[in-house]
């Protein structure tokens, strides 16, 4: 079998050879590559409107957006800059607005399903290859909280299955814009997210740890491709060498990495994070690929498919990397998000690593589940904030922005720059009043300016107590108002409320 793959990998004849057809009962029951690019388009359409319908509150990651662009930079905080200049260009297009951030956020995610696609279109069938990337569906950091409150995580999924199509592609058919394609998407991927390094690094040791692969990194095209990743990565490169410890010092905190518990404990959390992480990731896709295709017989035997080693050698080499990072005692916590990168490939994976499934006869019960499946999502969307109202569970986004802005204007606002307490606060107001400097406390290192709308949420004198502090003086005149949450039941606490008109 080794001596197979090697030579489908090597030989010109075989490279081009077209994938194999899929049977014609499993081929008439998938909708063809068209079809699911209009569900695609429907599925993203409602999700945009179902975001626009929520108002214009702003979640953490999206405030931090809207904060982060009022300024052009080669860094910002713990991230690296693509998605704010992004950001900052849509804004430009469309305005500083909820339509500006949506916009932004569901075309990478149409792209990574584009990308993803034309990844696993290499290796089998249109039908199927949909399929498989509309299977990320089964991911609910993809469904649910991509479309809630993702930013950089998006962005890094995004250029990782640009990466993974780039080198499949390269697979089939070497070619210098191939390599100068794979050198571009790495070097986005860089600029998007830190933890893209792990990424790039695990695809390269999947590449060099086999012969069928390994020529793809001696061929003269991959010094084209390092040579474009660094051509992009080079400005940020050259500003994280001055700013190491504001770029990285948060990321450490949040990995645990600072947190002076002895190794043993740090190991003994770090494996249990990162099993509990992993498999609350992949769920519910490998419940609903195991019960569909557990007892599935190929007519072509147990033959794994052409890039099937490659992507078991890097999944491989991600869990070596990131138990790595626990017996180094520098990973004791693990979010879903951040293994969204990592895994995003695994429903391809599975895909390529089953060709018995081009005949199955339950592809079409997948269909079923994945269509209804992103209805579900939809809904799910669509409800959560009344369903957190009607509990009590009030949240940022039952803050009634513009009913805040109109009372602000109408207490004499007049344009001058604005310093609050939270980002979420300071970043919705920035869509109300665009033109104003917004300034958060704590945000970034910055003075604050004299003439100014100070304002915080809650009442009494501790809503604007880090601003005085900051300040160092108190506010003039604080007064306090009290608002209706919305998406919530008239019976629901009122939110409050606090600002000082700073002459």
């Amino acid at each position: 079998m080794l001596r197979a793959v090697r030579v489908t990998a090597h030989s010109p004849a075989s490279s081009l050879r077209p994938p194999l057809a899929a049977g014609p009962d499993a081929a008439k029951a998938l909708l063809s590559p068209r079809q699911w690019l209009l569900a695609l388009v429907i599925y993203l359409g409602a999700q945009m409107l179902v975001r626009l319908w929520a108002g214009e509150a702003l979640e953490r990651d999206e405030s931090e957006q809207v904060l982060w662009a009022q300024q052009l930079a080669l860094g910002f905080g713990t991230q690296p800059p693509l998605y704010t200049w992004l950001q900052r260009a849509v804004f430009e297009l469309v305005g500083v607005s909820v339509l500006g951030l949506t916009l932004l956020k569901h075309g990478l995610l149409a792209l990574t399903y584009l990308f993803t696609f034309a990844a696993a279109r290499t290796l089998m069938p249109g039908p199927l290859a949909a399929l498989a990337a509309a299977s990320m569906l089964l991911l609910p950091q993809i469904s649910v909280d991509s479309h809630r409150d993702l930013t950089h995580v998006v962005l890094c999924t995004t250029t990782t299955a640009a990466t993974w199509w780039a080198v499949l592609a390269l697979r089939r058919r070497p070619t210098l814009w191939g390599y100068a394609a794979l050198g571009l998407a790495v070097g986005l991927g860089m600029l998007s997210k830190y933890s893209y390094a792990v990424v790039a690094l695990a695809l390269l040791l999947a590449l060099a740890t086999a012969a069928d692969t390994r020529s793809l990194l001696l061929h003269r095209g991959m010094v084209l491709a390092l040579a474009v990743a660094a051509l992009v990565v080079a400005p940020h490169a050259l500003w994280l060498l001055s700013n190491l410890p504001q770029a990285t010092g948060g990321t450490l905190a949040k990995m645990g990495a600072t947190s002076g518990l002895p190794w043993i404990e740090k190991l003994r959390l770090g494996f249990g994070e990162l099993i509990v992480s992993t498999v609350w990731f992949l769920t519910p896709l490998w419940i609903v690929l195991a019960a569909l295709f557990a007892r599935g017989r190929s007519r072509e035997g147990s033959v794994p498919g052409p890039a099937c080693g490659l992507m078991r050698r890097y999944l491989a080499a991600i869990a070596a990397l990131l138990l790595a990072l626990v017996l180094a005692g520098a990973l004791t916590q693990v979010k879903g998000r951040w293994l969204q990168p990592f895994l995003v490939v695994a429903p391809l994976a599975f895909f390529a690593c089953a060709p018995q499934l081009r005949h199955h006869p339950r592809l079409a019960a997948l269909q079923r589940v994945l269509l209804v499946w992103a209805v579900l999502m939809v809904v799910l969307m669509t409800v959560r904030m009344p369903f957190n109202g009607w509990r009590g569970r009030t949240e940022v986004m039952h803050v009634p922005v513009r009913t805040l802005a109109q009372a602000l204007r109408d207490a004499g606002y007049d344009g001058r720059p604005i310093v609050a307490t939270r980002n979420t606060l300071g970043g919705a107001l920035r869509v109300q009043f665009a033109p104003a400097r917004v300034v958060v406390v704590g945000l970034r290192d910055e003075p604050l300016p004299d003439a100014a709308l100070w304002i915080g949420q809650g009442e009494g004198p501790g809503a604007l107590a880090a601003i005085e502090r900051a300040a160092g003086r108190s506010a003039a005149a604080p007064q306090s108002i009290a608002l209706r949450p919305v998406h919530a039941p008239a019976s629901a606490a009122p939110l409050h409320f606090t600002f000082s008109l700073q002459p």
